[in-house]
């Protein structure tokens, strides 16, 4: 993380000031000033920071040598941290407050490091996962407008062979009410009409299947400079406030307070921060209203903590309000931040969900019309050419008027709705891959074994066809430019017969990516994990595979 372009940004160096004006505000140790001028030097304290630190952010971030911007950074905020203690007792000086006693300089440096050192780390990841998620779901919203596109193109072109079917019907109908059977070369002329019309929806039929699309690369740079965008409150995980806390103040809660004190409060933020946590996710209480409790509850924690370090330490009455103020605070920006990660998460799932349903409109929409297409190019090759052709055997002899008849009834059922064909074999697969195709850069390989396994076992071919959907989603969530390899291959085991299905793709996997428990693909053994600069989904399937319900239009149906 130190050695990326990131670890220094507006989230960090914003993120700090109430740092700077809280817990490590010159309050402590200090004696003689006002609580106002104490606070306007701790808030100078940062704004110092702040000039030493924007400048190094910008510089590094255009920096191409990433241990250079590591050791860069390491010093500087070192040094920055380091020294903060002297700034903070310089500005002291000016404002007429006496400074800490000297012999308190070693732990009050120490301290500054250890501190900073935690809170800009934590910003610093904070702001990456966050710009990974908005990255993702803008990706992902380009994937789901491509197909949006390419289904109302699929959906238009089905529409349009089911218009085409009906002037088709319409021109042959109304010919062969005109048609005399005793004239050899009309009925010649009508037999080649129909095969025109006849290769006219072959090649409908093959456009339907086959025809692709370039792919267009997402665009998938975040706007707005990485500002925070708005988000919902939300309980942050148990033990968080607590341990954040802890963080913070147990530096100087160990210099500062007796030890009988400590340990009291210690087992008070503990004990009481694991209550708070519990009783705010009863089901008593509203969703809604479980942050406005939570934050009351540490309120009330914050002036226990307060009230106990006054009667047990006999600090200074100014030392009170920090943790009745802050503490709330803390649990404030910790219901701010995860609600900010789950509602990215939130639209991550909503988008992969639009991404799934739109491709398997998409699907049906290309299969509406290559079945239509195809079954009346059927028609026209088969009944409607086979009447023709007994008509012209005909012509001259007695059966003319009945082989006319024969005709017009081949040509009735043009038009006519067409009964679904059931996907079988590798049909599933192959739809994924071909729709896919479209709208990314994708190379396939289907061992000759598999695709015979896969023509005789429609289970595995369906599990297979669900795998590849999420290596796709995951690749484009996960690659700026992604390119995905899907192999398919029949493996012999001692179980059995088993298929491999991998999904490969250039990228990085966010730190603990992973699949959910009850996601359909992991139900069925897939695994995604790093193989050197490849993300990589996994499964072998049992043949016949048990494919687990589909997704659901619930948009908590994705897997990440």
């Amino acid at each position: 993380m130190l050695r990326g372009r990131r670890f220094l940004s507006r989230w960090s160096l914003w993120g700090t000031l109430p740092v700077a004006v809280t817990v490590m505000g010159a309050y402590f140790g200090s004696d003689g000033g006002r609580p106002g001028a104490l606070f306007v030097v701790s808030a100078a304290s940062w704004v110092v920071a702040v000039a030493v630190l924007w400048p190094l952010a910008r510089w590094v971030a255009r920096w191409a040598h990433p241990t250079g911007r590591a050791v860069a950074v390491a010093v500087v905020v070192t040094v920055l941290a380091g020294t903060r203690p002297l700034l903070l007792d310089a500005l002291c000086g000016m404002v007429g407050a006496i400074a800490a006693p000297p012999e308190w300089l070693p732990f009050r440096v120490a301290t500054n490091l250890v501190v900073w050192w935690a809170v800009l780390s934590v910003l610093a990841l904070l702001a990456e996962t966050v710009r990974e998620r908005r990255i993702a779901n803008r990706r992902l919203a380009v994937l789901a407008a491509d197909f949006a596109s390419i289904e109302h193109e699929g959906a238009e072109r089905a529409r349009a062979v089911q218009r085409l079917v009906e002037e088709c019907r319409g021109e042959l109908v109304s010919e062969a009410a005109h048609l005399d059977p005793e004239r050899g070369e009309a009925v010649a002329r009508f037999s080649q009409r129909v095969r025109e019309w006849s290769h006219r929806f072959a090649q409908q039929a093959e456009a339907a299947r086959n025809r692709r699309a370039d792919p267009h690369p997402a665009d998938a740079t975040p706007r707005g400079g990485g500002r925070l965008p708005g988000a919902m409150l939300r309980v942050p995980p148990v033990g968080a406030v607590s341990a954040l806390w802890a963080l913070l103040v147990l530096p100087y809660a160990v210099r500062q307070l007796p030890p009988a004190t400590l340990a009291v409060s210690c087992l008070l933020l503990i004990g009481g921060g694991l209550a708070i946590d519990v009783a705010v996710r009863r089901r008593r209480i509203r969703a809604v209203n479980r942050v406005a409790v939570l934050l009351a509850l540490w309120s009330v924690a914050g002036v226990v903590l307060a009230l106990l370090v006054l009667l047990g330490s006999g600090a200074p009455l100014r030392y009170a309000w920090v943790s009745a103020l802050a503490l709330p605070l803390v649990a404030l920006v910790l219901c701010r931040c995860t609600g900010l990660v789950h509602g990215l998460g939130l639209d991550g799932r909503r988008l992969e969900t639009m991404v799934r349903e739109r491709q398997r409109s998409l699907a049906a929409a290309n299969a509406e019309a290559h079945r239509v297409a195809e079954a009346t190019s059927r028609r026209l090759h088969g009944a409607v050419q086979a009447a023709c052709v007994r008509m012209l055997a005909s012509v001259g002899g007695e059966p003319a008027e009945a082989t006319l008849l024969e005709l017009r009834e081949a040509l009735a059922p043009l038009g006519a709705a067409v009964v679904p064909a059931v996907h079988s074999g590798a049909a599933p697969l192959d739809a994924v891959l071909h729709d896919w195709a479209r709208v990314v850069p994708l190379m396939h390989e289907i061992s000759p074994e598999a695709r015979e396994l896969l023509e005789a076992a429609p289970g595995a071919a369906a599990g297979a066809a669900e795998v590849v959907t999420e290596g796709l989603v995951n690749a484009v969530k996960h690659a700026a430019a992604p390119q995905v390899r899907v192999s398919v291959t029949r493996v012999q085991t001692a179980a059995g017969v088993r298929l491999d299905v991998e999904v490969v793709s250039a990228g990085v996997l966010p730190a603990g990516a992973a699949l959910r428990g009850d996601a359909p693909v992991a139900l069925i053994g897939a695994e995604l994990g790093q193989r050197g600069g490849d993300v990589v989904l996994r499964a072998s399937l049992a043949v016949p595979a048990v494919v687990p319900t589909a997704h659901s239009a619930d948009p908590f149906g994705a897997t990440r």
